[in-house]
């Protein structure tokens, strides 16, 4: 993955639901794929999905203020407890 050492420049991170039991993590900058991980939705969800952003900004040497967008593609089952994780995350990245 490409190692970005200048930090004004702004990033989105997007979670994928692709299938049922994965969510895609992508840190995009403009169409450029910078880092991709992938998790499987499990107990201690919010701890994995935390654990692995500040992985990302940090092997990638972002500042935590350039995530200028966060995005949830795919669709949340409104009773799902993994889908309400992804929205408080996404809030307090700043959606």
């Amino acid at each position: 993955m490409a190692k970005i050492k200048n930090k004004n420049f702004k990033f989105e991170l997007i979670f994928n639901l692709k299938n049922k039991g994965k969510i895609g993590i992508q840190l995009k900058q403009g169409n450029k794929l910078i880092d991709e991980e992938y998790l499987t939705i499990s107990q201690g969800l919010d701890i994995l999905l935390i654990d692995t952003i500040d992985n990302m900004i940090i092997r990638n040497r972002i500042d935590r203020l350039s995530l200028n967008n966060v995005v949830i593609r795919g669709k949340i089952e409104g009773h799902a407890l993994w889908g309400m994780v992804l929205k408080t995350a996404g809030i307090a990245l700043g959606i």
